[in-house]
């Protein structure tokens, strides 16, 4: 509306400078004037004349005067006509620019309502981001439990932890749902530990080929070593040994010279584990077993990291036991590779190596027995040394050393017939186990030395043994 009445006073302005300039007298127009005719007649008297002649001369001038008048009129309405002009350009100006402020305000206010409404928006937008965010961050940690909460993965030990075995599941459907070209290393992980958990040797041993091979490419070393690992291990648990050992092989061919710690732990773990396949191959390759044990000494033996540590123990322990397979045993050495664990972790405090110790210390006694002639004193201190060490541990394993090492003393005494002593090591042992082993006893020939002494016979019914 006030558009439509600023236009209007323009309108006025200009109509009313027209009608100024249709008054004024154009400059090409001949003047106006009023001609008198002389007329000489003979019948009209002089004095006639000049009455006449004045007269035109007072009509002249009148008409002079008003041609004058006319002019300062078209002049008066000229300047009004500006001067009307110039009060409505003011007027409309100031109104125009009051209007503009006023659409201004107005465009300020709509601006400030889109304004609100983009904010509104955006806030929005950033919700759902975040929501969003907060579904990746769920997607990772997804991938992080596999990585970071099976880090040391051994497929001997699967996860105990029933939430963790089935967020790992609940992953391995996620990825089994994917074209397998479409699966990540992480995927793999979670298929083939899941395969473990339900020892499907088969499906583990497809899963960690697949992985191998499509993500040769794409997969870090880590990841690669973990494929070729645990197919060499699910290999070996279908008893194609052959196959085990040449998956090893690869595994250290490459990565045999890694400094990098997560690489060594795979090389020390693949070494022990080709050591147990070349011992359990037909024939068996006892001398090769023995070279993987020693090499993994070798790289590690000098290794401050436990689960090195604790691979150096178990290629030591091995090696023991594959000296005493040996035709004929190497007593000997294997005696010598027991000591060297106690030697390296004999004052360790981690319960894996104390475990190792203690089983260490049992095999030794066990072969000082066997040696020609049998070194029975030996084997007895032997035992009493894993008594003494972790006799007062309440680690489950480290009672279940004590408890064979107690079992095993009691052999020894009853070897040399001595019955008091092999029945006080055999209350040692039952004590520990919370009951005696009846049968074991029954069937080891150790204690037919004392079997028919009725002080052992007696012991055997007080414990509700038949005799």
């Amino acid at each position: 509306m006030k558009h439509s009445n600023w236009l209007v006073m323009a309108i006025m302005a200009v109509a009313v400078i027209f009608a100024a300039f249709t008054v004024w007298p154009q400059n090409d127009a001949p003047p106006t004037v009023v001609e008198t005719r002389y007329v000489p007649s003979d019948s009209i008297s002089k004095d006639a004349f000049e009455e006449q002649r004045y007269r035109a001369d007072i009509a002249e001038i009148k008409t002079a005067t008003l041609e004058a008048q006319r002019d300062w009129y078209a002049l008066i309405m000229a300047v009004l006509g500006i001067l009307v002009t110039v009060v409505i350009l003011i007027f409309g100006f100031r109104f125009g620019r009051q209007a503009v402020q006023e659409a201004k305000l107005e465009a300020e206010r709509e601006i400030s309502g889109y304004r609100k409404d983009i904010e509104k928006t955006q806030g929005d937008a950033r919700a759902t981001l975040e929501k969003a965010k907060e579904l990746v961050a769920d997607i990772h940690r997804d991938h992080k439990t596999v990585k970071e909460l099976m880090p040391d993965f051994n497929p001997d030990k699967p996860p105990e932890n029933e939430e963790t075995r089935r967020s790992i599941r609940d992953i391995a459907q996620e990825a089994l749902k994917k074209h397998r070209k479409e699966r990540t290393a992480d995927d793999y992980r979670a298929l083939i530990i899941t395969a473990s958990i339900d020892k499907n040797w088969s499906k583990m041993e497809q899963r960690a080929a697949a992985m191998g091979y499509l993500l040769a490419d794409d997969c870090n070393d880590e990841e690669l070593a973990f494929a070729i690992f645990n197919r060499a291990y699910a290999l070996g648990e279908l008893n194609q040994f052959r196959e085990e050992i040449d998956c090893y092989n690869d595994l250290i061919s490459r990565f045999g010279n890694s400094e990098v710690l997560i690489m060594q732990r795979w090389i020390a773990a693949a070494l022990v584990n080709k050591g147990v396949a070349q011992g359990n191959q037909q024939p068996p390759d006892i001398v090769g077993a023995i070279a993987s044990y020693d090499e993994v000494v070798r790289l590690y033996g000098e290794s401050d990291n436990p689960a090195l540590q604790e691979q150096v123990a178990g290629a030591l322990f091995n090696k023991g036991v594959a000296q005493g397979n040996q035709q004929p045993p190497d007593i000997v050495g294997a005696i010598a590779s027991y000591d060297e664990v106690v030697r390296l972790y004999g004052e360790s405090d981690n319960p894996a190596l104390q475990e190792r110790v203690a089983g260490a210390l049992v095999n030794k006694g066990v072969a000082q027995g066997n040696q020609q002639p049998p070194d029975i004193v030996g084997a007895i201190a032997s035992y009493d040394d894993v008594v003494r060490r972790y006799g007062e541990s309440d680690t489950p394993a480290l009672q279940v050393g004590v408890a064979k090492a107690l079992f095993n003393k009691a052999c020894a005494y009853a070897l040399q017939g001595t019955v008091t002593k092999t029945i006080e090591a055999l209350n040692a042992h039952a004590e520990r186990l919370g009951h005696l082993d009846c049968e074991k006893i029954a069937n080891d020939s150790d204690f037919d030395n004392v079997r028919d002494r009725p002080s052992f016979q007696k012991f055997l019914r007080d414990h509700d043994c038949q005799s």
